[in-house]
């Protein structure tokens, strides 16, 4: 895809936080119109102590999150169907998500809950069939709550919400690559740098 960089032979795609409004008020990864970066630190800036107003301007980034959050999940299903569809053909597929946090915002006591509740809302918002746009996002931002009765949507206990560090070392103990040692991983993430 235009938008992803293949790293190396492991098949690890890089996507930047990046998402397009045109001027038909539809959202996409990769394309002309208004270019919105840095979403994961606008929604890292909503835990911390910030005044009203600064608040009050990153809640409004969140159908642009959706939107973002939604276009990859496309993706990833669309890729998963292409490279396994003879394997899963005809089979209900129950999806999970895991999204990390950066540590130092683990412990916050809402920032688990806030991630987890745009990865649901961004899942719904990806199942819908139309396209993603400025106001379906904001749709979804409006719902009191994500349905659960709906085929395809995430459950609560479906989405799970982990420190990003974690999820960087259980990928590399589960890898191909791994070998016996010490190893120093370090995590360079949007505003944050992990160590381990």
């Amino acid at each position: 895809v235009p938008f992803a960089r293949e790293i190396g032979s492991t098949g690890t795609y890089l996507l930047p936080t990046v998402v397009h409004l045109n001027s038909q008020h539809v959202f996409s990864l990769a394309g002309p119109g208004t270019e919105f970066r840095g979403l994961k630190e606008h929604l890292m800036g909503l835990a911390g102590n910030r005044a009203a107003d600064d608040v009050d301007k990153r809640k409004d980034l969140m159908p642009h999150i959706y939107a973002y959050l939604a276009l990859v999940f496309r993706e990833v299903r669309a890729w998963f169907m292409e490279e396994h569809e003879d394997k899963y053909r005809g089979l209900e597929i129950l999806w999970r998500v895991n999204v990390g946090l950066p540590a130092s915002r683990y412990d916050q006591r809402h920032m688990p809950e806030l991630y987890k509740s745009a990865v649901r809302r961004a899942w719904f918002l990806s199942i819908q069939p139309a396209p993603v746009s400025a106001n379906l996002a904001t749709a979804v931002r409006q719902l009191g709550q994500v349905p659960e009765n709906n085929q395809g949507v995430l459950s609560r206990d479906s989405v799970e919400a982990f420190p990003e560090v974690v999820g960087a070392v259980q990928g590399y103990a589960k890898s191909p690559q791994r070998g016996d040692g010490l190893y120093l991983l370090v995590d360079v993430g949007a505003t944050t740098l992990d160590v381990t």
